[in-house]
């Protein structure tokens, strides 16, 4: 699986509160078991919590994932990519709220 990490966080996240991080290897695993070819990521850790997005491709359909959490649990805890996905990145942002559209975008923007 390629794995692409963006580093810029959207502008709701990047402050103070939260600052970029990478994946540890026991958070890419999960997501490595959901049979995704292809993924992109941003992940920002705060006090005790954490949010981000990841897009993902498998089987040529794309999917979403909110890596949002508190302490209790980790970003790729649930991960999921068994439902019917989108046709393309338009289709899951046109399936998007304005919000969320706003903070996948820097997603969008490094994958090829």
């Amino acid at each position: 699986m390629v794995l692409l990490r963006c580093a810029t966080l959207p502008d709701s996240y990047d402050n103070r509160e939260y600052s970029s991080a990478e994946f540890e290897d026991y958070e890419r695993e999960p997501l490595a078991a959901t049979g995704a070819d292809y993924a992109a990521y941003w992940y920002a850790t705060g006090s005790y919590c954490g949010a981000g997005h990841i897009i993902a491709r498998k089987v040529s359909r794309w999917y979403h994932h909110d890596c949002g959490h508190c302490s209790c649990y980790g970003p790729t805890e649930g991960i999921d990519f068994s439902g019917p996905g989108f046709a393309s990145v338009e289709e899951l942002l046109d399936n998007c709220s304005e919000d969320l559209r706003d903070q996948l975008r820097p997603l969008v923007e490094v994958l090829p």
